[in-house]
């Protein structure tokens, strides 16, 4: 197995494993942030800086 795949592989395992613990969270009742406000955000700290 070369570095790369095991860097991607170890990348999957990290995401999967914050998905999984943002659902046990929603299922808690915790609604956590807004995609649509949280991705305004971003815009504005990009385009503010290009």
């Amino acid at each position: 197995m070369s570095i790369e795949t095991y860097e991607n592989q170890q990348s999957l395992l990290s995401l999967y494993a914050k998905l999984a613990e943002a659902e046990s969270e929603i299922e808690d009742g915790d609604e956590g942030k807004d995609f649509f406000e949280l991705a305004k955000k971003l815009r504005r700290n990009v385009y503010g800086k290009i």
